[in-house]
């Protein structure tokens, strides 16, 4: 077979063009074509490029880069029409990833984790509709466990579990304690004390139980907290009997910045 000559092939391609050109419009949008790619760029004072972003539409859509002043890159994301989808990563100024998010419709979803600036992993989370739902991580610089607990739609569990930097399992908590009060009968009133055994921060108490996973449950009742104590008091008046278990929740927050959960049921039995 012969080949046609080079500028025979040249032609040929010349004509194809012109007739495209000459096609009935519903015909043009069937072809390939090319669109030209918009940006959208920003500068230091010093005349140096800090960001530059794709654009369709008037929004930031596809790749936008956020450079140091030195240059190097800082922040790396995808959007879609303006809104944030797909990773983002952010940089440390040495050039180690800082943290990598997953986005979808301007929503965390999916893995989430943070970096020290040795490139040791901090944080590992997981999102659903830009809340925590899975397992959270946390580490020490030297790469050693320092919490685990999970996460149902971004209420905490009372499964916490952490550990000091040498990776022992720390369990010198507060207790949560019920106890009558030391006047129990007051004017009408037979009340019960609630607190933790040490002072503790962010102290919260419920009255209810937990649900199936070990969750603070909407359902519970958040009881008046004074002094990092609460109070539940029963009017009783001569000849009353009380037979009641009574389920308390109690929440604070632990020396590394924690959420900690405890339970505790407790029997109220008097007769005045």
């Amino acid at each position: 077979m012969h080949k046609a000559p080079y500028y025979i092939v040249c032609l040929a391609i010349s004509l194809l063009l012109v007739a495209c050109n000459q096609l009935p419009e519903p015909l043009k949008q069937l072809l390939p074509r090319k669109e030209k790619t918009e940006y959208l760029r920003d500068y230091y004072p010093s005349g140096r490029l800090h960001s530059i972003s794709e654009v369709s539409e008037g929004k930031k859509h596809g790749v936008s880069k956020t450079f140091y002043e030195d240059g190097k890159l800082q922040l790396l994301s995808h959007y879609a029409l303006g809104r944030y989808e797909g990773e983002q990563i952010r940089y440390y100024p040495n050039g180690k990833v800082h943290t990598s998010v997953n986005y979808s419709q301007q929503m965390r979803n999916g893995l989430s984790t943070s970096y020290y600036e040795n490139g040791q992993p901090h944080m590992v989370e997981t999102y659903v509709n830009h809340k925590l739902h899975g397992v959270k991580k946390k580490y020490y610089p030297n790469g050693k466990l320092m919490m685990q607990n999970t996460f149902i739609n971004g209420k905490p569990t009372s499964n916490l579990k952490e550990y000091d930097p040498s990776g022992h399992l720390i369990t010198n908590y507060p207790e949560l304690v019920i106890r009558p009060e030391n006047s129990a009968y007051l004017n009408g009133h037979y009340s019960v004390v609630i607190s933790f055994s040490k002072k503790a921060k962010a102290c919260k108490f419920f009255q209810g139980d937990p649900d199936e996973q070990d969750c603070i449950p909407d359902s519970a009742y958040p009881l008046f907290v004074e002094n990092q104590t609460a109070t539940i008091s029963y009017q009783v008046n001569p000849g009353s009997v009380i037979m009641e278990k009574l389920h308390i929740i109690g929440s604070m927050r632990t020396r590394l910045g924690n959420t900690r959960i405890v339970t505790k049921t407790y029997n109220v039995a008097f007769k005045y």
